[in-house]
């Protein structure tokens, strides 16, 4: 396996956890209902990111489209998470950010 190679499976495994962080995180504040949209980005994030992981550790030939989807995914859960006022949505938009550039060069 090559350094990019292991680089990419890293942001979309780390993206997906940090996903699931901030939807649990979300879930505990106190209004709740305002994070609903930030809860549904996150949940579909880390869902398309770990089957993107997984055709990817496959070399699956469908790989390339998948990342194409996951990219924009990813780029609208971080653009989300940016706009809010917690340390756990700017930690999961960061994670996002990275699974974002390796979909996008991997698409290309």
């Amino acid at each position: 396996m090559t350094d990019s190679f292991n680089a990419s499976l890293t942001a979309l495994n780390d993206c997906a956890t940090y996903c699931d962080l901030c939807t649990s995180a979300c879930l505990r504040e106190r209004e709740v209902e305002k994070l609903a949209h930030c809860i549904r980005e996150t949940i579909d994030c880390a869902e398309i990111c770990r089957v993107t992981s997984a055709l990817l550790a496959r070399s699956s030939d469908s790989v390339r489209d998948l990342c194409r989807a996951c990219a924009e995914v990813c780029a609208r859960c971080a653009a989300h998470c940016e706009g809010l006022d917690y340390d756990h949505c700017r930690a999961c938009a960061r994670a996002c950010r990275r699974a974002q550039e390796e979909c996008e060069a991997i698409a290309a």
